[in-house]
């Protein structure tokens, strides 16, 4: 369970998660990293069911059995959907399936405890505010060059760009 507010980098970290998953032997090489957001699915449980849970349609469990199924905004689901997330993950636990769930750390409350219960491992990031200059500085140089590499490009920004990003 990862816990941190907005932009803390959860999303990130998870997928960090999976690299180190495959460079260690966790799961194999063509393992899949599906991601499932449920702030898609607000109001909408049946189709939440449908694409977290199915078997027949490709949803999201089946997809990432022997790899990584990581479920963003997990505090939002429906009473109902969390037992289901339970029951469901318990039954995949024998599949080396590696199951990460992210909420949001300023939603804290009741119904985000039973996710602490449920969860043998918590990692809360601290937010952006809470780290230094430096670990901002670290962070936004990294992001830049993954950027760079990705459209294979060089990328220059404005020490005032810079500056408004560290702040």
């Amino acid at each position: 369970l990862i816990v941190g507010e907005s932009g803390t980098g959860k999303s990130y970290f998870s997928r960090l998660m999976y690299e180190f998953a495959i460079a260690s032997g966790v799961v194999g090489e063509d393992a899949q990293y599906v991601k499932f957001n449920c702030s898609y699915y607000a109001n909408k449980e049946d189709d939440l069911f449908e694409a977290l849970f199915s078997d027949s349609k490709g949803g999201a469990f089946q997809r990432a059995q022997g790899g990584v199924l990581f479920i963003d905004h997990v505090d939002l689901m429906s009473p109902s959907a969390k037992n289901k997330l339970f029951e469901i993950s318990n039954s995949y636990s024998d599949k080396h399936m590696i199951l990460i769930c992210a909420l949001d750390g300023n939603q804290k409350h009741v119904t985000t405890e039973v996710f602490y219960k449920n969860f043998p491992i918590h990692i809360e990031l601290p937010s952006l505010a809470e780290r230094s200059f430096e670990e901002r500085l670290e962070l936004v140089e990294h992001f830049f060059m993954d950027e760079a590499n990705k459209v294979k490009k060089e990328i220059r920004i404005n020490s005032e760009v810079l500056r408004c990003f560290l702040l």
